[in-house]
């Protein structure tokens, strides 16, 4: 089974580090990272990108916690009841857990965290994730005000959370940097400025922020964090090129390397995951592409196996279009849905492919491009399609190089005719990484539309996988997109870094059990 956090570490030349502007030369037990941008807010009901997160989940200590297994475990509480209905979850919280202001972190704390995401002036983008809490829905659509949120605190370190269905993915999504707790008298006189510099935020987590520039920001170990953290800090640098270039010259202590550039760092070794998987797509709203024949002739004029024989050894010849290291409400999505399988193709693509231009009443396929990275395999497999179709169907297919982003903006917009690319989201939502095909849905027609929302909906996190999983099916029962090969990424640790760990889910670095032995 996957798991959503992997500790690793592994040999590679480092040499000591001389800091760019902004920072002196780090302490020798204090560890280097790039995150990958400008954070914007540290306010955990509100932030949501990637480097805002990875500095919260650093600074902040939800309930519950992911262990390195990938399992539900206790984090700010110390246990928890459920109710035989599994709709009430009583929380008893640590005696020993403090803000960095000294202050105790209290059940009306979390109380507090949870209903701001609700606040009728400005709900947060996060608080859909929360609608199985009692009366979350109709406090979205203005019927109810956020004070009847089903939280309570039923004592100082007592919390009891209400939920309108039974929905155990409540445990996962307490360890969110949405469900955070907030001090509402430290928030109060921040007058609006919360998260927005370093004075304006309080930590109950292992590190706190010390201070935050224009390319960095230090989080530095919390004396009031209820365990003992070895390491001194963490300097979080952005806006400085190239991560994986800095890491090859000594300048970071750890890195996610993706798989296209691998070839830059051969030698090194670490934890591989598997989180991409990487689909041919047909745009059924392009020109010929609309018609389901056209696109089966597409697919039966080249051979999958052959044409996949000789990418890199790391990638894998892949049936789904979920990644198979992927986990969904703290289970691995494999293990509830099985690989689809592969949808039958005629034995003779040219003459399935004429029979549906006669049904068309076309005898020109006008103009198509398919557009694939410009990195390996993506040319080589590009290459070869283009020499199938214009072999066994007369079909001339121009296609554009594109670099990984560019590619990946592309297809999200729905620009293209026919992609080799990686379905993709924003969130962790294994479902939403089928919003540009749901997007791209011919008018009339809401088959997959139906079964997302469907999913969507399933407040048990084993049935909406299941549900999931004839989307899989669907779009290639339907050949709208044909999975080719799933690819990895590497997550890497400096000479002598130890017990840092990688949620591949929500890409956020833990540090708390880093131990630093370099030079």
């Amino acid at each position: 089974m996957s798991t959503k956090m992997r500790a690793v570490s592994f040999l590679t030349a480092l040499i000591f580090f001389i800091c760019g502007c902004g920072l002196n030369k780090p302490p020798k037990s204090t560890l280097r990272y790039d995150i990958s941008g400008s954070p914007a807010t540290l306010d955990p009901q509100y932030a949501s990108r990637q480097s805002e997160l990875a500095i919260i989940n650093n600074s902040f200590e939800g309930l519950t916690a992911i262990s390195p297994e990938g399992n539900v475990i206790p984090a700010a509480a110390e246990s928890w009841e459920v109710s035989t209905d599994k709709k009430s979850y009583t929380f008893t919280l640590r005696d020993d857990i403090k803000w960095s202001n000294g202050d105790s972190v209290t059940a009306d704390d979390f109380v507090f965290g949870l209903k701001r995401l609700f606040n009728p002036v400005a709900f947060s983008d996060a608080a859909d994730d929360y609608l199985m809490i009692k009366n979350a829905s109709d406090i979205l659509s203005g019927n109810k005000n956020t004070q009847s949120l089903g939280v309570k605190a039923l004592s100082e370190k007592e919390l009891l959370i209400e939920l309108e269905y039974a929905d155990p993915s409540i445990l996962t999504l307490l360890s969110r940097a949405s469900a955070s707790p907030c001090q509402k008298e430290f928030f109060d006189d921040q007058k609006g400025k919360y998260g927005l510099s370093a004075k304006n935020v309080i930590c109950n987590g292992p590190f706190i922020v010390d201070s935050w520039g224009d390319d960095y920001v230090v989080i530095v170990k919390n004396p009031q964090y209820r365990k003992k953290i070895a390491i001194d800090g963490v300097n979080l640098y952005f806006n400085r090129g190239d991560s994986v270039e800095r890491f090859l010259e000594a300048k970071t202590d750890a890195c996610l390397i993706p798989f296209y550039r691998f070839g830059e760092t051969k030698g090194l070794s670490g934890e591989m995951f598997y989180d991409q998987s990487w689909l041919m797509l047909f745009n059924r709203q392009k020109d010929i592409l609309c018609s389901t024949e056209v696109r089966k002739a597409f697919l039966a004029s080249f051979d999958k196996g052959e044409m996949l024989s000789n990418i890199p050894e790391y990638l894998k010849p892949y049936n789904g279009a979920i990644a198979p290291d992927a986990m969904m409400g703290g289970i691995c999505y494999r293990d509830e849905a099985k690989l689809p399988t592969a949808a039958p193709l005629p034995s003779d693509a040219r003459s399935a492919f004429f029979e549906a231009m006669e049904q068309l009443e076309r005898n020109s396929m006008g103009k198509l491009s398919i557009i694939v990275s410009d990195f390996e395999p993506g040319p080589n497999i590009g290459g070869q399609l283009l020499r199938e179709w214009q072999q066994k169907l007369s079909a001339y297919v121009n296609m554009e190089q594109l670099a990984y982003q560019q590619l990946i903006d592309r297809t999200q917009r729905g620009d293209f005719d026919i992609a080799i690319a990686p379905l993709v989201s924003q969130s962790d939502s294994l479902i939403d990484r089928f919003r540009l095909i749901e997007a791209l849905e011919p008018e009339g027609d809401t088959t997959l539309s139906d079964i997302l929302s469907a999913a969507r909906q399933q407040p048990d996190t084993a049935k909406s996988a299941k549900l999931l999983s004839k989307a899989e099916q669907y779009i290639i029962d339907q050949y709208i997109a044909l999975p080719l090969f799933c690819s990895p990424s590497l997550f890497s640790l400096g000479e002598g870094i130890e017990g840092v760990y990688y949620n591949d889910i929500n890409g956020t670095v833990y540090f708390a059990d880093a131990i630093c032995s370099r030079d």
